[in-house]
């Protein structure tokens, strides 16, 4: 069948098309497959926000598309990738995977433009030219050379967050991949790798894993996700949260050994214990997303807030009654051991949903 030569306006790639060539079909599948397969990479650059109130990740991210177009031949192909550039105008007329990124608001898509890098690699044999053409050229077929088309985006992606167990916590936050349109029963999207390169300390997290797997989407669509898992720095929250919060209840607790006639004075240190106590409650609480369920640190500021309201109720019913001031403290200590326990195991004891997936594999 007769081809084009299509060389670019610098002359710098080169490669032939059919005249039935319709860019805007995908290719059909190589030999031995049943469906044409784009591999997906992503590498992470950098975390630009993570917001819990608002539940989303923003990252710098770098996405490989890499398919394999048996209805091209290439030409010349240089043993290094690198040199083997294709520019938008060749880029243009090709056809070109297109995927959405699933979690994002405005469900973003991958863009073919001037700020994209697309190359050949070189990984089959060549062939000479005929001698009909005036340059006699090593020509590589498509299905044996893959096209890799290279972007950075900076996004910002959908997060869930679970604060059950804040401040001792790590969480997942995933980038989900799918193809556009009616692309996905013609073309498999697989995984392929990929891998963290920007600073592994930030300033509420550490980066411990990410993971690439091939997942199911509503309505049964294939999907590619790549899901990294932070782990949280705690010493800022136990210096401006635990070690006030546990100065204060101490404090509360130190007005047993008051001389019964400073009551007045044990009252006024408690009532100014517990307002100190709620205003610290309410500004952790605005600080940290709206949840239906208890937080562990939630658990942690009730019950100190607990110290100082049973401080006082005890102290009243001892001026009243004249009951030994031992005594008391034998109630609260028995109180405190007993609820403790039974607060924090409640946390623990509530079920969590379950979500099933389809089966995946693995490949980082």
């Amino acid at each position: 069948m007769e081809q084009n030569i299509f060389i670019d306006e610098v002359g710098c790639d080169v490669y032939s098309k059919d005249a039935s060539y319709i860019k805007t079909m995908p290719p059909e599948p190589i030999e031995g497959q049943n469906v044409t397969t784009v591999f997906l990479s992503m590498d992470i650059l950098a975390i630009l926000e993570i917001s819990e109130v608002d539940s989303f990740i923003s990252m710098q991210i770098s996405i490989d598309l890499t398919w394999s177009d048996p209805r091209l031949t290439m030409a010349d192909l240089n043993e290094r990738d690198s040199l083997n550039s294709l520019t938008l105008q060749s880029r243009q007329d090709i056809w070109i995977p297109q995927v959405i990124f699933y979690n994002t608001e405005i469900k973003m898509e991958s863009l073919n433009d001037e700020k994209a890098f697309a190359l050949v690699h070189r990984n089959g044999s060549y062939r000479r030219q005929n001698d009909s053409f005036l340059h006699n050229s090593y020509l590589y077929e498509g299905s044996e050379n893959p096209i890799t088309l290279t972007r950075v985006y900076s996004a910002k992606f959908i997060c869930e967050y679970n604060m059950a167990i804040y401040p001792f916590d790590s969480q997942k936050c995933s980038s989900i991949f799918m193809l556009k349109g009616n692309a996905g029963n013609f073309i498999k999207l697989v995984a392929d790798q990929s891998a963290y390169l920007g600073p592994v300390d930030l300033p509420q997290y550490f980066v411990m894993e990410t993971t690439i797997t091939e997942i199911t989407v509503p309505p049964n669509t294939q999907a590619v996700e790549i899901e990294i898992t932070f782990g949280r720095r705690i010493l800022s929250t136990m210096l401006s949260s635990y070690l006030p919060t546990f100065f204060i209840c101490l404090l509360s607790f130190s007005t047993n050994y008051f001389k019964s006639f400073f009551f007045e004075a044990i009252v006024t240190v408690n009532l100014t214990s517990m307002l100190a106590l709620t205003t610290l409650f309410i500004s952790v609480s605005n600080s940290l997303p709206k949840t239906a369920y208890i937080k562990m640190i939630d658990i942690w500021l009730i019950f100190c807030l607990f110290i100082p309201f049973a401080e006082v109720m005890l102290q009243v019913c001892q001026h009243v009654s004249s009951v030994d001031i031992h005594y008391i403290l034998y109630i609260q200590i028995l109180a405190f051991l007993y609820f403790l326990p039974r607060l924090f195991w409640s946390t623990y004891a509530i079920p969590k949903p379950s979500t099933t997936m389809a089966p995946s594999n693995s490949l980082a």
